[in-house]
């Protein structure tokens, strides 16, 4: 598990930021929808409220074809020339590579997924080191605490909030069961402000729990509640494609619920207010 700390600046008429979280994009198959991510990407370049990014993990397949699992008939039309055939890990990790290229300045890390542990641990192919390294990126691991500090401009104010991700583990197939799993992280971290939770290809951005703390000087100890929000942060492989069968169709899924999540912070009333919702 990594730290990762940010200083966001800001002053009191520019004082809202945001976060995007993007993530189980699997480039590489027919199954990713790539013109909509590169709608997404023109949109997190663009955004100059943007405090940054942070890249969930599967990012692309990463099948090789000695794997059992390998595919052919699945594969994106870039990836069927001899050459990438020869290496199909590292020529994904390369594309991702490639795609992300305007929007690394604002990357504030890489999480890893289970594709690219995967393709590690079977195949000594460290896809998740070649894609930070080209990149430029912090390797923030499977899972990672994110510090926000945000600091006003010209005065000595400042206001902290800690998020923490994880590319995620839970094999549950519907919304009860993934949402399940997002609230025990969400558990197992408390303390955070905000959470965001992947691998399950779903968008849910309303989780609150509510977490007390005991604070104050000895003898004047005092019991505070506050709220904590997560989300599940999406993906961009559809479940059913026309004219190719996905793992997720072959296994009667839920169609995919497409894109990523949002993390909005507004400092007012010396906290941060943090909302989140669909991008």
């Amino acid at each position: 598990m990594e730290v990762k700390d940010i200083v966001v600046p800001y002053t009191r008429s520019k004082n809202k930021k945001r976060l995007y979280a993007l993530g189980c994009a699997h480039y590489g198959t027919v199954h990713c929808l790539e013109h909509e991510l590169d709608d997404m990407i023109y949109k997190i370049a663009h955004d100059d409220d943007c405090l940054g990014w942070i890249e969930m993990g599967d990012s692309a397949e990463f099948i090789v074809l000695s794997d059992k699992r390998s595919d052919t008939s699945g594969l994106a039309d870039w990836m069927l020339t001899r050459e990438a055939l020869k290496d199909i890990a590292g020529t994904q990790a390369e594309y991702v590579a490639m795609k992300y290229r305007s929007i690394a300045k604002k990357c504030v890390g890489k999480i890893s997924g289970n594709h690219e542990v995967s393709v590690q641990l079977h195949y000594n192919k460290d896809v998740q080191g070649i894609m930070c390294e080209k990149m430029g990126v912090t390797d923030l691991g499977y899972s990672a605490f994110l510090r926000l500090y945000f600091k006003r401009e010209n005065s000595s104010e400042s206001h902290l909030a800690t998020g923490a991700f994880t590319h995620g583990s839970s094999g549950a197939t519907t919304i009860p069961g993934k949402v399940g799993a997002l609230v025990k992280f969400m558990d197992n971290f408390s303390g955070c402000h905000f959470y965001g939770y992947g691998h399950v290809h779903a968008i849910v951005t309303d989780i609150e729990r509510v977490y007390l703390s005991c604070q104050g000087k000895n003898g004047g100890g005092r019991i505070k509640d506050f709220v904590a929000k997560g989300a599940l942060t999406g993906a961009w492989f559809t479940t059913y494609t026309k004219g190719s069968s996905s793992y997720g169709e072959r296994k009667n899924y839920n169609p995919t619920n497409l894109g990523c999540v949002v993390y909005e912070f507004e400092v007012e009333d010396s906290e941060v207010k943090i909302t989140i919702r669909k991008a």
